[in-house]
């Protein structure tokens, strides 16, 4: 290995300028659009009639088209308004965050006569090149453990991390690695505290480079074998039950909502058939049974706890919201048997279809694509 010179190693967060103006753009045009579009949705509810139909869509087109300039301000915002910078120096590592909303500025130092060891695993991260070829690349997780806690830092190129470990390695720094995968691990810190002193770890010898980086390799390719803190993966099932419930209840509420305005604005205007049925036409097949199955798919299907038995439930509820409406705004005693019958032909045709087809969809993408995976332009920092 070449001898280190121990030139300060700077990294920040901060965005580049095609990246803010490219989200700037995004926000601005898909802002204004979904702002007309949604103009144009309350006045076609207003108007009523024939107009409701393209109101009904056009509400859930606003909700999916929000998304972009809401992420696009998100991303400005956390890189723009944050931006995280440190240095790896001679006395250690210096740590700034920069609030600029906030006109705050918070500095750390870790000291190396802090630090207790420093632990190299593997992680692997999804890369995207100009051509738009998508493949994974190897590259490891430097943590050094310290009094106050661990410090991250990700690193993909053998240059990059061979000057990392000559200056770790002349502070004294007792330095050991794994073969084990830390992608999953790694991605949990950001919301757990992951204990990776449970890793035991090789004495790294001081000579050759720990693992080889970059590594290109194909998706399915598995050579290192992932470890996961079991401690932390309880929390996070536990977690993600409690939120797949949250998702559920929001879900009924929005479906009971929705069945009192079908039952009250949209099924008085449907004909009846002779053996006390909608006529399906738009407004039933559009206005409540294409909303009713989107619902449930846009907010808790693709959830990995989602229960078997909620379409049950939908029919209950939507069943309960379109009686309960018609009873207050309707003196059609047949229309109850014609509403019941919809939520029933919802659940044959689409809640339950739905839900099997994303399952099946998420077991085959699970199939393919087996090992976990970081994209590494996700936040993080930049060597500058």
């Amino acid at each position: 290995m070449k001898k280190s010179q121990h030139e300060p190693l700077q990294y920040s967060s901060k965005m580049p300028k095609t990246g803010f103006y490219l989200n700037l753009v995004l926000a601005v045009i898909f802002g204004l659009l979904t702002l007309a579009l949604a103009i144009a949705t309350i006045y076609w509810y207003i108007l009523g009639g024939d107009f409701l139909i393209p109101a009904i869509f056009c509400t859930f087109v606003v909700i999916v088209l929000v998304s972009i300039p809401w992420v696009s301000v998100a991303t400005i915002n956390r890189y723009v308004n944050h931006v995280s910078e440190f240095v790896l120096h001679e006395n250690g590592i210096a740590i700034k965050h920069i609030h600029k909303t906030k006109n705050k500025v918070e500095e750390k130092h870790i000291g190396f006569d802090e630090m207790n060891k420093v632990l190299i695993g593997n992680l692997r991260g999804k890369y995207l090149n100009l051509h738009k070829t998508s493949f994974d690349i190897l590259g490891v997780l430097l943590i050094i453990m310290h009094q106050d806690g661990n410090f991250y830092q990700r690193l993909y190129d053998a240059e990059e991390l061979e000057d990392w470990l000559l200056r770790l390695k002349d502070k004294g720094i007792p330095i050991y690695y794994t073969e084990y995968d830390l992608t999953i691990a790694y991605d949990s810190t950001a919301s757990y505290d992951v204990d990776f002193n449970q890793i035991e770890g090789i004495p790294w010898d001081g000579e050759r480079l720990p693992v080889p980086i970059p590594l290109t390799m194909n998706q399915t390719s598995k050579p290192y074998i992932i470890w996961k803190d079991e401690k932390v993966e309880q929390l996070k099932e536990k977690d993600q039950r409690r939120r797949t419930k949250r998702a559920e209840f929001l879900v009924i509420i929005m479906l009971f909502l929705y069945a009192l305005f079908a039952g009250a604005v949209i099924m008085p205007s449907v004909p009846l058939l002779e053996d006390n049925t909608f006529e399906f036409e738009e407004k039933i097949l559009l206005g409540v049974v294409l909303v009713n199955m989107v619902i449930p798919f846009l907010f808790v299907y693709w959830r990995k706890y989602t229960k078997w038995y909620m379409p049950i439930v939908y029919v209950l509820v939507g069943s309960i919201g379109n009686c309960l409406s018609l009873f207050l705004f309707s003196e059609i005693p047949d229309l109850y048997e014609a509403a019941i019958i919809v939520n029933l032909f919802t659940l044959i045709i689409g809640w339950y279809p739905i839900l099997l087809i994303v399952k099946i969809c998420k077991a085959i993408y699970k199939l393919f694509n087996p090992n976990p995976r970081m994209n590494i332009r996700d936040p993080r920092y930049f060597l500058i």
